[in-house]
């Protein structure tokens, strides 16, 4: 489970699969491991932007996350690995 909140704040809270790629925004390509977080109903509800989820997935789901799946579900201007590092980076207040 990926949660921006302590584990302890989540338990007995509902969980939801989003997909960061939506099925309207990708129909017939949504369903991929790396386009899916699992998030409690408070942490599904104040999501941030795809870059920041991505962050998450990397932390949290390394063995799931693939960044070129999920470039390829979204179509367009890729995301690019710095951009989800450099997240990471304001994530953990690191220069």
């Amino acid at each position: 489970m990926i949660c921006r909140r302590p584990q302890q704040a989540c338990i007995g809270n509902r969980l939801d699969c989003h997909e960061m790629v939506s099925r309207a925004r990708a129909p017939g390509r949504w369903w991929h491991p790396a386009n899916a977080l699992l998030l409690c109903r408070d942490c599904h509800d104040a999501l941030p932007s795809l870059v920041q989820q991505l962050a998450w997935k990397l932390l949290h789901d390394p063995d799931d996350f693939d960044l070129n799946a999920v470039n390829q579900i979204k179509g367009g201007d890729p995301v690019r690995l710095a951009s989800v590092v450099a997240m990471l980076r304001i994530i953990f207040g690191a220069p």
